[in-house]
Parts: structure tokens; C-alpha cells; sequence
């Protein structure tokens, strides 16, 4: 759709579908994983990659709506921040450095595992529906994720409740490679409630 080699275009509808047609020079698939990768660079502008975030604001207070929680605001200093620290590490394994975590501030990590969908990283929401969907491991009935996969269970909720935490305010976006990392501050989570959908009113609304 974005190819700039082509000139001309042209469409057609039956039912529920509809068809584009782009006419001229089409993109082999070298070319298009190299413009995607063009795409990820000219939206890095002062250390922060604009597209990402302007992407994952929009998608996490369209989550946080769902469940009535006040949107989050971007903030440059934390994506500039994040980004540096991301950017440090000769080879980036979904680990910050030392010392880079802040006392007001709490992260989540997504990793795409999926090699063919990196270079889409930047124009999807793949981290931020990943985080969402941490929501039907927990079984808040019980206090405990859902059995099997406990552990990993744990962790994918986690994630979620670091997205939807009521008392977070700002947030900052960093993309390396394969990774991706949310970093939400304010007032972070100093002791979820696990008993109970009931006991967590205060913090998340499910």
C-alpha cells in the first residue's frame, strides 16, 4: 500500500470483501523487508521512536477504556530514557542494564518470537494486545493463575495489570531488535491484592 514504486491503483468489492490492485513495480520480498526496516529508522526522531509510541498510547487507552480507566500520557523523557538504556547493550536480550530501573516506574517486556513478524513490530500492536490478553490467565475467584503453566501463567497477568494499573499516569515506549518495553510511572505497584476480582477495585478494574 505504502510502496512507493507504484503509481497507480485499483479496487473492487463482492460481499464481504474487498481487493486492492497496486500496477507498476511490485515489491519482492527482500525489498519489502528492507522497507520495513526503513519504516522502523526514519520514525527514530531526539532517541525516541515516534511511530512506536504514537502506536502503543493509542492502542493501551483504547484497552484502559474498556475497562473505565483513565488514559495514559505520553511522555518523552521515559521513551528517550527507555531507548538509551535499550540501545546500550551491544547485544540486547530483553534485559535492561543495571541500574536502569526507576523506583516510580514498572516495565513490561514482550518478545517476538515469531521471525517473520519482527520487521512489523513498529506498525503493530502485537506487545500491547500480548499484555491485554494476560487478563484470562488469572482466576481472580481463587487468588492464583490458572492451572497448568502457573509460573508463565503469573507472568502474563502481571503484564496486564502493569498495563491497567490505575495510579500510572505516564508512559514511554523502546523497541530493540525483537523486543519490546513499556515503561509505566507514577505510582507503581507496591502490593497487588490476590484474593479476590473484589479486592482489586482500587487498582484494576476487570
Amino acid at each position: 500500500m505504502v510502496w512507493a514504486s507504484t503509481s497507480s491503483v485499483g479496487f473492487g468489492i463482492k460481499g464481504k470483501w474487498v481487493v486492492a490492485f497496486y500496477c507498476d513495480n511490485k515489491a519482492t520480498p527482500a525489498d519489502q523487508t528492507a522497507t520495513f526496516a526503513n519504516i522502523g529508522s526514519t520514525c527514530m526522531k531526539a532517541g525516541i521512536n515516534e511511530c512506536l509510541n504514537d502506536l502503543a498510547l493509542e492502542a493501551h487507552n483504547k484497552k484502559r477504556m474498556i475497562h473505565a480507566t483513565k488514559p495514559l500520557k505520553f511522555d518523552d523523557e521515559i521513551a528517550r530514557t527507555l531507548q538509551r538504556q535499550m540501545d546500550q547493550e551491544e547485544s540486547f536480550t530483553g534485559a535492561l542494564p543495571a541500574g536502569a530501573a526507576d523506583a516510580n516506574c514498572m516495565t513490561n517486556t514482550f518478545e517476538q518470537t515469531d521471525a517473520t513478524k519482527v520487521t512489523e513490530l513498529v506498525t503493530s500492536n502485537a506487545a500491547t494486545d500480548a499484555w491485554y490478553d494476560g487478563m484470562g490467565e488469572f482466576n481472580f475467584a481463587t487468588g492464583e493463575p490458572i492451572a497448568p503453566r502457573v509460573e508463565e501463567r503469573k507472568k502474563m497477568y502481571e503484564d496486564f495489570t502493569r498495563m491497567m494499573w490505575k495510579k500510572t499516569t505516564k508512559v514511554g515506549f523502546g523497541i530493540r531488535d525483537k523486543w519490546v518495553i513499556a515503561r509505566y510511572c507514577d505510582e507503581p505497584i507496591v502490593k497487588a491484592p490476590t484474593t479476590s476480582a473484589a479486592a482489586w477495585a482500587d487498582f484494576v478494574t476487570i
